[in-house]
């Protein structure tokens, strides 16, 4: 993501704009009351993953791309909930 950009393409790694040698995978989709958007953040150093979601197709795809992460840099993921709502929280595993 660009300056001035506040657009993020869902499923795709991109550079976060004001975090040097840092990206995000956002999952976006459409809210509901089960499910809300997530965010991975790679760093060389962690990984931080931002409300897992609700559902298990959510959490499957987050896992997967987690995987290929420690698979290239084995490091710590963190996980950030921002509420205790089941939409934020259930894939969590």
């Amino acid at each position: 993501m660009q300056a001035g950009n506040d657009q993020l393409t869902s499923q795709r790694w991109q550079p976060l704009f004001g975090a040097e040698d840092a990206q995000i995978f956002p999952l976006i989709r459409k809210i509901d009351v089960i499910s809300s958007n997530s965010y991975l953040i790679a760093t060389g150093d962690v990984l931080i993953l931002i409300d897992p979601g609700g559902l298990p197709e959510q959490a499957e795809t987050l896992a997967k791309v987690i995987q290929t992460c420690r698979e290239e840099k084995d490091r710590p993921v963190f996980v950030i909930l921002t509420h205790a709502h089941v939409d934020h929280f259930l894939g969590v595993q």
